[in-house]
């Protein structure tokens, strides 16, 4: 979306069924935003005989249960083709025109075609996490949301900065492809703070015409907030047809939840695998060991990741956070080749009981050599 751009979300209504209005001549135009939980149909009945706008006391009344009916007024008094307002975010207008007393119209409201529900059969549960997916002149884009709402708002800036951006795939390898056995790194971020548990990666390996020479499929897969990397040992003796060196083999990979709902795909050419420059973190000692500390000190370290590769290096810092122990900045961050970025630990030890303390921050990265660093926090409170 560029600036000063706009996207309606929003329910849909019919076009008014006018078959049980065979004389009247002033015609409804429904409008406004539907909030309704369920499709409803809503019938208009005239109350009475006469014209829109001029009539003393004519009414014309609604229901959408079939049994409750609320009188709107028409008569004299009511502008043209303003708007009356229903119910659940409805409104209705009329043009001038005569209405016969007992004629009926009705009109549908239903929820928009992307609406979903999903049923908590156990607590706890874990929420869902909503993949958006678009497409633009500027390619696809995907964000992700787990912003739980009764329902949509017309101001959204409320949630600004909760919608996180999307799943990234990426293949990568750090030799070129042979006949034989290879190995590949299949590299997932996860823009949200949730883990998805018991995630399956499919991976296809296809001839330009589609024909799949070969399934490999990652069953079990833990995929933590931020960059992931999942290794695929995979073997060119294992097509198919029979490999063919002189193929223009494409790899495949989907990524889907536990119970296969696919959520992300990327497609690279095969021959591209391992030619691609690949990220490489140069990442923190795994130990901060300070020593002895007095209650009530406030102890500080700063710990540094940089990356000395060529693709853009994701890192991801979470940490086992207390009242203790804080940390500069978390979640994900993107460094180009040659730039770094620094961390601030501070433990606040007023408040530790005496004797050992022990505590840890993870670093991840989509470095498939160094996906992950865990950093050891220790000392003695006397």
């Amino acid at each position: 979306m560029r600036a000063g751009g706009h996207v309606v979300l929003g329910s849909r209504f019919s076009s008014p069924d006018l078959t049980g209005w065979p004389t009247g001549t002033a015609k409804p135009y429904p409008g406004g935003q539907y909030t309704g939980l369920t499709t409803k149909t809503y019938t208009f009945r005239a109350d009475g005989n006469g014209n829109i706008g001029s009539t003393p006391a004519l009414t014309i009344s609604w229901t959408s249960d079939g049994s409750t009916w609320t009188p709107l007024n028409v008569g004299n008094g009511y502008n043209p083709l303003s708007t009356l307002l229903l119910a659940d975010g409805l409104t209705i207008a009329f043009t001038t025109g005569y209405i016969a007393q007992g004629e009926t119209f009705t009109f549908q409201a239903v929820l928009p075609i992307d609406t979903f529900s999903y049923t908590v059969n156990r607590t706890p549960y874990m929420a869902p996490m909503i993949v958006v997916s678009y497409n633009d002149p500027e390619g696809n884009h995907k964000f992700v949301s787990d912003v739980e709402i009764a329902q949509i708002q017309e101001d959204l800036t409320g949630y600004l900065g909760q919608m996180r951006y999307g799943f990234q795939m990426d293949i990568m390898g750090e030799t070129p492809v042979t006949a034989g056995a290879n190995t590949a790194y299949l590299v997932i971020n996860n823009p949200s703070d949730q883990t998805i548990s018991e995630g399956q990666l499919f991976v296809e390996f296809a001839k330009p015409d589609g024909t799949v020479v070969k399934e490999y499929v990652l069953s079990g897969q833990t995929l933590q907030p931020g960059p992931n990397v999942a290794t695929l040992n995979w073997d060119t003796g294992d097509f198919n047809p029979a490999y063919d060196p002189a193929e223009d083999y494409h790899i495949l990979v989907f990524a889907a939840d536990r119970q296969g709902t696919i959520f992300e795909n990327t497609v690279k050419k095969l021959a591209q695998v391992g030619q691609d420059q690949l990220p490489l973190a140069v990442l923190p000692d795994s130990t901060w060991d300070f020593g002895t500390a007095q209650q009530g000190t406030l102890l500080r370290r700063t710990v540094a990741v940089a990356n000395v590769g060529y693709h853009d290096l994701m890192t991801f810092v979470e940490a086992s956070l207390g009242l203790s122990l804080s940390l500069s900045q978390q979640g994900t961050r993107y460094l180009p080749g040659g730039d770094l970025t620094f961390y601030d630990l501070t433990l606040q030890t007023l408040e530790l009981p005496v004797g050992a303390y022990q505590s840890t921050v993870e670093i991840r990265t989509n470095d498939p050599i160094n996906p992950t660093r865990t950093i050891t926090i220790q000392g003695e409170m006397p």
